[in-house]
């Protein structure tokens, strides 16, 4: 730092102390010298940023440890814990006899001190020394600037990175989150919106990905456009999901969820050839509800998205607390059924199968029910889902089946029913893979069974999602005299090449056939149309959901062999239903 550029402040109430400096320094070529008599006038010095200050120590209003407190209480003021690198060196002018208070000086942060009378070599000499420590502490405080100012700015790009998603450029879930804090502790309702956009994923496997995420950012534009003029925000949460917060106002959002969906089917007419649609979900938010239930971010995303329909014809569904338990109950039994067992709440109901001419028990249908510990007895309906979507269906599958071999090697060991009673358990098309006739045999030579004892039932649904493998392992079973009956018929499927083909010995006429059998000549044209048809390709026919005598009559009259339903039993326990096949029946023609 040159003595032309460097500011001094010297402030000495002697006028002659202050004339000498001056012209000691000036003499040097210091030009920027400011000097003050009173030091209630130093503060407004400091504002052109002095690079020294010499300060005498005694002086009338303020002394020169008083005026050290001021200046340092200045810095601190405006630059805080930075202070120390902005206050500007101090040397203090002392008598020789002022030993104690130069050295309270130099203990309050005091560089350097000078005795009178002034010297001017040594005037000179520490005051260069002092600047040229203001010099480099002015050069590291650049330094310090210039870093902070770099790691300020690639802070906020990491902050910006942390919260944006790099496919869309749209806030990502982080954002999400703290987006909805923000509105959390306002005070205005709002609505939030899942967006759901179904398909993606065969656009990326069937037209690449490229595609995929130029649709992606096409979807992201327009739920931009769309939100912005309505006054919202939006993020990407996941790959394929949206979430967008709206004022609320019902008919406000009801637009714009119409908008939503019709922009992103332009989307695809426009950019790709395929089935892509969105679903949205809507959650209504009122602030009055969230202190009293303690709401926070994570809650409203589940609730918007728990509303978004999982299929069916809706594109559009709103929350509820209905919603959320039965949400929360479906995840409890999908957890639950990973475990359950024979043992720990399954067990099989048997529905008798009446030989309709012999009037008499043949057989009976296994069906799976669950006694839940805490949610008591489970529809099969409900559950059965659950196990397909889950997986679990496979390994419950085997479970009954291997069930469903113990009761009949007890019954066939203790001789409780005819050798050729047979047994129908049901089989899920997730079961029909490669393998599943050699378990199926195996466990049937372990237990020492014909294989007329137990009977198999498919859907056509099961064929059909799996043909080729289905096929072959139903083969493989009547092969070696396991009978297989095609269950639901008449609801899937069905063709006249389908049927031709069916690795089949028996055809199960659905109950929608049956519950409006005697409500028309049509219904009993078809029915009747269908039982001749099966036994003219060589199935046998069993009719299932009969309640009333006049059906089963009906039945027998038309050439039906097997039937069950409400009217013969409900589904016994296997000892109500050994029972059943001892007492005589009930004669339906009377």
């Amino acid at each position: 730092m040159t003595p032309a550029a460097a500011k001094i402040v010297i402030l000495d109430d002697k006028l002659e102390n202050l004339l000498l400096l001056e012209a000691i320094l000036e003499e040097e070529g210091y030009e920027q010298i400011l000097c003050i008599q009173d030091p209630r006038k130093m503060l407004p010095a400091l504002e052109v940023q002095p690079d020294a200050l010499l300060l005498d120590m005694r002086m009338p209003h303020l002394s020169g440890l008083d005026v050290i407190e001021m200046v340092q209480q200045y810095y601190r003021e405006r630059y805080a814990d930075k202070a120390s690198l902005h206050v500007p060196p101090i040397m203090v002018l002392t008598a020789d006899n002022d030993e104690q208070i130069k050295l309270s000086a130099l203990e309050m942060g005091a560089q350097d001190y000078l005795t009178k009378p002034f010297n001017q070599f040594e005037v000179v000499q520490r005051l260069t020394n002092l600047l040229k420590k203001r010099a480099e502490s002015k050069q590291q405080l650049a330094i310090n600037s210039e870093l902070e100012a770099t790691v300020e700015s690639q802070t906020e790009a990491l902050r910006v990175l942390s919260v944006t998603d790099p496919a869309t450029g749209l806030g990502n879930r982080r954002y999400i989150s703290q987006q909805l804090d923000a509105e959390l502790a306002g005070d205005q309702d709002f609505s939030l919106l899942a967006v759901a956009v179904y398909g993606m994923d065969d656009i990326s496997r069937v037209r690449g990905q490229q595609i995929a995420d130029n649709l992606q950012l096409e979807i992201a534009r327009s739920l931009t456009d769309l939100v912005t003029d309505k006054g919202g925000w939006l993020g990407h949460y996941d790959s394929n999901m949206y979430l967008i917060c709206l004022t609320h106002n019902p008919q406000h959002v009801c637009q714009t969820v119409s908008l939503i969906t019709a922009a992103i089917d332009a989307k695809i007419l426009n950019l790709v050839h395929g089935r892509v649609h969105a679903r949205v979900g809507v959650y209504h938010h009122r602030q009055e509800l969230a202190a009293s239930e303690q709401q926070d971010a994570e809650q409203l995303l589940r609730f918007a998205i728990q509303a978004v329909p999982r299929g069916g014809d809706n594109q559009v569904g709103e929350y509820s607390q209905a919603l959320s338990e039965a949400e929360a109950r479906q995840y409890r039994l999908k957890l639950d059924l990973a475990e359950v067992t024979f043992n720990t709440g399954l067990h099989l109901a048997l529905q008798p199968k009446i030989d309709l001419a012999g009037q008499r028990v043949t057989g009976a249908e296994a069906l799976l029910r669950w006694e839940h510990p805490e949610l008591g007895a489970i529809s099969p309906l409900e559950f059965i889902a659950l196990a397909e979507e889950t997986g679990d269906i496979r390994q419950i599958g085997d479970r009954i089946i291997v069930e469903a071999m113990r009761l009949r090697g007890d019954w066939a060991q203790q001789q409780l029913v005819d050798n050729d009673f047979e047994l129908a358990v049901n089989v899920a098309a997730q079961q029909l893979v490669s393998g599943f006739a050699d378990f199926f045999l195996r466990e049937l030579k372990q237990r020492q069974l014909n294989a007329n004892m137990l009977s198999l039932e498919v859907t056509e649904s099961g064929l059909v999602s799996n043909q080729q493998v289905a096929y072959g392992e139903l083969l493989t079973l009547r092969q070696h005299g396991v009978a297989i009956a095609i269950d639901d018929f008449g609801t899937g499927y069905s063709s006249l090449q389908y049927i031709n083909t069916l690795p089949a010995d028996w055809i199960k006429i659905d109950r929608s056939f049956i519950v409006d059998l005697l409500k028309g000549q049509r219904n009993q044209f078809l029915l009747a149309s269908i039982i001749q048809m099966a036994k003219g390709l060589g199935y046998g026919v069993v009719a299932e959901g009969v309640e009333q005598a006049q059906e089963a009559q009906w039945l027998r009259e038309h050439g039906c062999d097997l039937a069950q339903g409400y009217y013969f039993a409900r589904p016994l326990t296997s000892e109500a239903l050994l029972d059943f096949v001892q007492a005589p029946l009930a004669d339906f023609d009377a």
